[in-house]
């Protein structure tokens, strides 16, 4: 599949956005009812099911379920584990936190365009993956609150997302290499079919013992519907246009509005050392990822 490179994708980038930007807001008001394993297939789920019958009427399905094995290992990479963790991890982090650790995806996916296709980085970008884990070292130390670095399960949250941020940049070159001759909606319903599929049992055996509250309902719907079914059809039609790699630098600008909002709306507190640190993060990202180029 060719890679256009005009402007016309950068709408469906501002959208997206705004779709991610909003769910870690989302996110976690699921958690206070629903466990990780649950909020992560009830999300594919919602959104796969509101992508089938475009896939359906455009006459992919059987396309799709032929190539069922790569759309399962797709699904997993780009939301299925990505997901469960993070789920998890907003159990305990503040939004702000993780969605800046969620701006090492585009780092983690150079590592392994680098690693696995061969990509040999230029020097510049290496040094942007030793900045970026440097600054990662920093907000694990830091544990974004002043002694919270002896909170096992604060730590545990934060590497989570780092999982989920590695299976992200993952899934994004797997994408790339194995399914470009297939549609973008095709991609997505298909991804998002086959981590449902495979967070199935895990989702029965996360069934909470209450009957959820309106609000988590609610947030896990929305979840489902605009940040996962509306934003990953958007975000494969945004890789089939400018490639995987410039894809991922969309989460910069979603750190930025999750981490305003999580300030705004959750009252959420910062500390000057976060602040150094995701600079850091971001600022190796950018250089890892080719957003900033040596003259």
């Amino acid at each position: 599949m060719k890679i256009h490179t005009s402007n016309a994708w950068i709408l469906d980038y501002l959208i997206l956005s705004l779709c991610w930007g909003t769910s870690f807001l989302m996110m976690r008001e699921a958690t206070l009812s629903f466990g990780p394993f649950l909020c992560a297939w009830l999300r594919v789920s919602i959104a796969a099911v509101v992508l089938v019958p475009y896939i359906i009427r455009r006459g992919e399905m059987q396309t799709l379920l032929k190539n069922w094995r790569k759309m399962v290992i797709a699904g997993l990479l780009s939301c299925g584990i990505p997901f469960s963790c993070y789920f998890y991890a907003l159990s305990s982090l503040s939004t702000g936190l993780s969605s800046i650790l969620n701006a090492t995806t585009p780092m983690f996916g150079a590592l392994i365009a680098w690693v696995w296709l061969r990509e040999k980085p230029k020097p510049l970008r290496i040094l942007g993956l030793i900045l970026g884990f440097i600054g990662i070292s920093c907000l694990i130390l830091n544990a974004s609150q002043p002694g919270e670095l002896h909170n096992s399960q604060h730590v545990v949250s934060i590497l989570a997302c780092l999982v989920a941020t590695f299976c992200y940049g993952l899934g994004a070159n797997y994408t790339q290499k194995f399914m470009r001759e297939f549609s973008p909606l095709l991609n997505a319903t298909g991804c998002l079919l086959g981590a449902s599929v495979a967070l199935l049992i895990p989702a029965w055996m996360d069934l909470p013992s209450e009957w959820p509250s309106l609000g988590s309902t609610v947030a896990i719907v929305l979840s489902g519907l605009f940040s996962t079914a509306l934003a990953y059809a958007l975000f494969f039609r945004i890789i089939a246009s400018i490639g995987a790699a410039r894809a991922m630098t969309i989460t910069y600008l979603v750190s930025v509005i999750a981490t305003g909002l999580g300030l705004y709306v959750l009252d959420e507190s910062i500390t000057l050392f976060m602040v150094l640190s995701a600079m850091l993060v971001l600022f190796g990202t950018a250089l890892s990822s080719g957003l900033i180029k040596s003259a």
